[in-house]
């Protein structure tokens, strides 16, 4: 059975959730489903056009794919939240310049 873990103190929490974030926003800054496409149309035809090449970096580049498709729920996740959050703010700037 495993050891009950102690629980987190707040500062703890607090320096994980902002890791988190920076982390999130890193990964927003690029475009993952693109680069993920790329990689793996270059696993496709990377041994026709160079075999030698393909030889030496074909584990790697199947590295990075895997972990490219590990983080995409969460590039996808984090686009969802930016635009609900940005329909908010405009649903909230509308709301104050009606007077409401």
């Amino acid at each position: 059975m495993a050891e009950a873990k102690e629980a987190l103190t707040a500062e703890e929490y607090s320096l994980g959730l902002r890791g988190v974030g920076m982390a999130m926003t890193m990964l927003s800054q690029h475009d993952l489903p693109a680069m993920l496409e790329a990689a793996r149309r270059s696993d496709a035809i990377g041994c026709f056009v160079d075999p030698t090449l393909y030889r030496e970096k074909a584990e790697a580049l199947r590295i990075d794919i895997e972990t490219m498709e590990a983080a995409l729920p969460l590039w996808n996740r984090f686009h969802k939240l930016a635009a609900d959050l940005k329909e908010l703010r405009e649903k909230a700037a509308t709301k104050a310049a009606n007077g409401s």
